[in-house]
């Protein structure tokens, strides 16, 4: 995996202006009232919101067990999130910053352009008795203008993450909402906990979000497919993530099922997030969203013909329109419908491609235009007695998701990497 993440670095960050003189630390100190600095910042708040517990806990965790059956069941899962190059950072080479060697030659004293790499690593745990259960799921977010020595850059995130990550998500509660951020670094915990139903005619979540304390609830009607959650916190801005609409539609349900065998299933929805800049928050101890809104909306339709998917949204707020359609196959059993049993789903792969449409950006100091995008992605599912396990792992380039989050990005480098188990 290092192999592959150094080729692709490589490659996606052959613009950069790095100065490297003996660097094995951390990043470069970033340079104050620059348009690349007020980007970083935007964008390791977005890294928190994106990747916040919430998220993680519809995703990984009420999918395979709050699905209207029987019996009892638990639930692990932990995850990896990785991004590369996600903004440029006007940064100082100082021989006495302490990023530097007292030997760094005195030519290479100078202002340098460093990308800005960013990690988010999850956690989860749920358990049903009959229709009942509950859940806990935290997050741990982390960002840095990156080393210049490649291999470096990968080993910190790929191998030093993954060290004190589980611990301290696994504490996040102890902690409560911790959020510590300078220049272009910050690093935020967040938690949400609480208890689910999942018998008719509604399957409710509800629980505290430690992060943004607030109240987090969804509400999920199975034989539509309709859904919608928030997460609501006390203040002058109630209104923390809202997303609304159907997950997975399937006229199978209705009895249609050759029809469901052609034209696969149907998820649609509308989503808002915190977006952008940032101001002080006295209480946390660092920054906060101000009113600004990332608000979307998005069409997938999967398993088309048993392994073709299409995915295709449009950002409407707050000022990028990102467009983008594109088509996908994977492998069968790859992508099963909402009400087959997990132990229909098979391992697999699926790769997507497309074009991602970016219109010109001035404020932000970045360049419209159209971006190719490829996705590849592979599991593995095996069984061992009663317990059903997994893992994953995708690559992405210029990922249009991330594309909208950081509309500054260019040839962005994504993967994830995430395991978990039913019991």
């Amino acid at each position: 995996m290092s192999a592959l993440l150094a080729i692709a670095l490589a490659a996606t960050t052959a613009q950069a202006q790095f100065v490297d003189c003996g660097n094995s630390g951390g990043g470069f100190p970033a340079i104050g009232g620059t348009s690349g600095l007020a980007n970083a910042r935007a964008a390791l708040t977005t890294n928190r919101v994106t990747y916040s517990a919430s998220t993680f806990a519809e995703r990984m965790v009420f999918e395979e067990i709050a699905r209207g059956e029987e019996g009892n069941v638990a639930r692990v899962a932990w995850e990896q999130n990785v991004t590369y190059g996600v903004a440029w950072v006007p940064v100082i080479v100082d021989q006495d910053s302490l990023f530097h060697p007292e030997d760094c030659p005195d030519e290479l004293h100078n202002v340098a352009m460093s990308p800005l790499d960013l990690q988010a690593q999850n956690m989860g745990f749920g358990f049903r008795h009959g229709h009942f259960g509950g859940f806990y799921s935290a997050s741990l977010t982390f960002g840095q203008t990156a080393i210049p020595n490649q291999m470096n850059r990968i080993m910190i995130w790929s191998g030093g993450m993954l060290v004190y990550g589980p611990a301290l998500l696994l504490a996040a509660p102890l902690s409560g909402s911790w959020i510590q951020d300078s220049g272009a670094s910050a690093f935020a915990i967040d938690w949400i906990g609480g208890v689910f139903y999942d018998g008719e005619p509604v399957w409710i979540r509800a629980g505290y979000a430690g992060g943004s304390n607030g109240f987090y609830a969804s509400a999920v009607e199975p034989r539509s497919a309709a859904f919608a959650s928030i997460i609501a916190r006390p203040g002058d801005r109630p209104l923390d993530t809202l997303r609304v609409g159907i997950d997975r539609f399937d006229v199978r349900r209705f009895g249609a099922d050759k029809v469901s065998d052609r034209i696969g299933m149907t998820t649609a929805y509308y989503r808002e997030l915190p977006y952008g800049r940032t101001e002080a928050s006295a209480e946390e101890g660092g920054q906060r969203p101000l009113s600004e809104r990332l608000r979307s909306g998005h069409v997938e339709q999967d398993n088309i013909a048993k392994f073709v998917d299409l995915r295709f949204a449009y950002t409407i707020q707050p000022i990028v329109s990102v467009s983008e359609v594109l088509v996908g196959v994977h492998t069968p059993g790859y992508v099963i419908r909402r009400d087959d049993p997990i132990e229909e789903q098979a391992g697999g792969a699926r790769l997507m491609v497309g074009q991602v449409v970016i219109p010109d950006m001035y404020t932000l100091g970045t360049a419209g235009g159209r971006f190719w995008m490829v996705e590849l992605e592979a599991s593995m599912v095996g069984q061992v007695e009663s317990a059903q396990l997994g893992g994953y792992f995708g690559i992405q380039v210029n990922h249009p998701d991330q594309l909208a989050l950081y509309p500054f990005a260019r040839n962005a480098l994504s993967y994830r990497l995430s395991m978990q188990g039913r019991f």
